[in-house]
């Protein structure tokens, strides 16, 4: 009995489910990709498995309302309601946006059946299966994360204009400017706060702790009124931006906005800085290996490299927040520790083989998603254009008057530039993730190997590049995975603690590889 038939018989007995359904945007829903459809759909789907809907849930994402409230009352349902633990829903890029969506639902022990897909999803379900599933909730995470993209590069046009293109920082507002662009000026009120915290610290004579005190006497606090932070205060002071210059994206440009300090002062600031890291370790990275990779697990603090007798390297903590029990550990110790957090992300060939193939699949479901999407947008705006000759003919006619037509021609107007918006940003859709996505699995596969063969500085750009912050306990490395390497542990974790025989491992692993076309019918 296969694990799909399992769980659908499990769900006869439970007869209790929720519906849930997305579309995200207004003109998706008219345009192809309706809410109705996907009711019907897992309506048809409930009444063949003979389940009893309990509930239903529908979100619609506009640009002017970008959550999802019908999400939330679901959690809050599932939470209330233990007997319900079934949700139907059309696929998976309906019922998550990101990875969090997805920990959230595991976290609830739900099984959710993804219809189109053929799919049933439970916590009786293998690792190597959740973890199938989750490369492809990853999948289509970067794939919405690569059209976001194409949106902020009209900020980064802002910037290059010297126009600061978000929220104004504290001791600036927003404004609207006389060429009808939101511009910052200086707020009145934490403007010249934020002036006097620079020229206090640029005297040398404050500690970072009494500046802190210093900026909360005078009033400054976040905007829910608490009292303001060591950590905020030092941001402020490190910011280009209140002397004339911002970084956005990595790239610096000077602004067009009223600075609250001069260039003098800032120099001054910052020279304070410098002065108050004398006598602090400051580790580099092309002498110590691990420098600025590892914390203690006791106290926080960094690890940091030290030579002994002019030949032995040892780690150690730098207890700058007191006494701390962790003890002097060898190079060598680290380095094989680290060597086995590489082991623990290897994978057999047969299941890096496995998920090529469903990348492969999530790359063509996109493409040919765009490619929907655009045909969409392009009969909206033949639609539009339309309308714009129909009411144009109007006013000839004399069958709407001039004050009528301005007013539906502007309407009109407005959504053909958003339709423009979108289709340009879908021509700029690119699909090198997948290939990103490749050189991931491949990196996986030869990091081991790698290591053993690589050189100081190589070994350190592969511990870069899969691991965020570790821990140091004393005895072992406590390892933090970036993405996706932490999928790939947490699967390969899970796959050990159920460890079963491999042709059943095979077969389970097979079902959910991609069959089916980027509309969820089967293919041959």
């Amino acid at each position: 009995m296969t694990h799909s038939v399992q769980n659908q018989e499990k769900t006869r007995q439970t007869a209790t489910c929720l519906i849930y359904t997305r579309v995200s945007s207004k003109e998706q829903n008219e345009e192809g990709y309706s809410l109705a459809a996907q009711e019907k759909l897992l309506r048809e789907y409930a009444a063949q498995n003979g389940l009893r809907i309990a509930c239903e849930f529908q979100d619609v994402e506009t640009a002017k309302r970008a959550g999802r409230s019908a999400f939330s009352d679901m959690l809050v349902y599932l939470r209330r309601h233990k007997s319900c633990r079934v949700i139907l829903v059309e696929k998976t890029d309906r019922l998550y946006r990101n990875i969090k969506d997805w920990v959230t639902l595991d976290d609830l022990d739900v099984e959710v059946h993804f219809v189109k897909e053929g799919i049933v999803l439970s916590d009786q379900s293998r690792s190597s299966e959740k973890f199938i599933h989750g490369i492809k909730v990853l999948m289509a995470k970067n794939y919405c994360d690569n059209l976001s993209e194409e949106t902020s590069k009209g900020m980064r046009q802002k910037a290059s204009e010297g126009i600061w293109p978000s929220r104004a920082p504290v001791g600036y507002r927003n404004v609207m400017g006389d060429d009808g662009k939101r511009i910052i000026e200086p707020d009145p009120e934490t403007g010249p706060i934020v002036t006097r915290l620079f020229k206090a610290f640029a005297t040398g004579r404050y500690t970072q702790r009494e500046l802190t005190k210093l900026a909360a006497d005078m009033g400054l606090t976040f905007s829910k009124g608490t009292r303001v932070t060591m950590s905020y205060v030092l941001g402020i002071l490190k910011n280009p931006l209140y002397m004339g210059e911002f970084v956005w994206n990595g790239e610096r440009f000077r602004g067009r906005y009223e600075p609250l300090i001069d260039r003098e002062t800032w120099k001054a600031a910052q020279e304070a800085f410098e002065n108050r890291k004398k006598g602090r370790l400051y580790q580099d990275t092309s002498r110590w290996i691990f420098a600025r990779l590892l914390r203690c697990s006791h106290c926080g603090c960094a690890m940091v490299g030290e030579e002994k007798k002019g030949m032995y390297v040892y780690y150690h903590c730098t207890k700058n927040r007191g006494e701390c029990p962790t003890r002097y550990v060898r190079e060598e110790v680290v380095a094989l520790a680290f060597w086995k957090s590489l082991q623990a992300i290897h994978l057999r060939p047969e299941i890096s083989d496995w998920l090529l193939t469903a990348l492969k699949q999530s790359a063509t479901d996109h493409r040919e998603f765009t490619e929907q999407q655009m045909d969409a947008l392009m009969g909206r705006m033949k639609d539009l254009r339309r309308r714009l000759d129909l009411i144009y003919k109007d006013r000839l006619d004399g069958r709407i008057t001039e004050e009528q037509y301005e007013h539906h021609k502007a309407g009109l107007e407005k959504d053909v530039m958003e339709a423009e918006a979108k289709i340009e940003g879908l021509n700029r859709a690119d699909f090198k993730f997948y290939d990103k996505g490749v050189e991931l699995l491949e990196l996986v596969q030869r990091a081991v190997n790698a290591w053993e063969s690589s050189d100081r500085s190589q070994k350190r750009v592969l511990l870069e590049t899969v691991h965020s912050n570790c821990l140091w306990d004393g005895e072992r490395v406590i390892p933090e995975y970036r993405q996706p390497f932490d999928l790939i542990a947490l699967a390969l974790a899970g796959e050990k603690e159920k460890a079963a025989p491999e042709e059943a491992a095979l077969c389970d692993l097979e079902k959910w590889l991609p069959h089916v076309d980027s509309n969820h019918e089967p293919t041959d």
